[in-house]
């Protein structure tokens, strides 16, 4: 890897880890804290809360750089995904 894809790796990868930060939070949260009067809410919360932190594991993982061509663009995957597979890094991208 280069200096840039290092670069890149970090700069995407924190919106990730503090998203699973904060969900795991939320997540703690509402199993601790939140008052019997709100049960349906917080299954909805919970339900919100798992599928944000599926997403913020994807987005740390799933890092790609643009390298423009002529007439087109195309990404190339240079995170920890690419460990797994280069069909792996599609499949967390979509």
């Amino acid at each position: 890897f280069s200096s840039m894809d290092i670069l890149f790796i970090v700069l995407q990868s924190i919106p990730g880890y503090l998203g699973m930060i904060g969900n795991v939070a939320l997540l703690a949260a509402l199993k601790y804290r939140a008052p019997r009067s709100w049960k349906s809410y917080t299954i909805l919360l919970v339900n919100c809360a798992l599928i944000d932190l599926l997403a913020c594991c994807s987005s740390a993982v799933s890092v790609e750089r643009y390298v423009p061509f002529k007439d087109v663009t195309t990404s190339v995957f240079i995170g920890p995904c690419t460990l797994v597979s280069g069909f792996f890094c599609h499949v967390l991208h979509c």
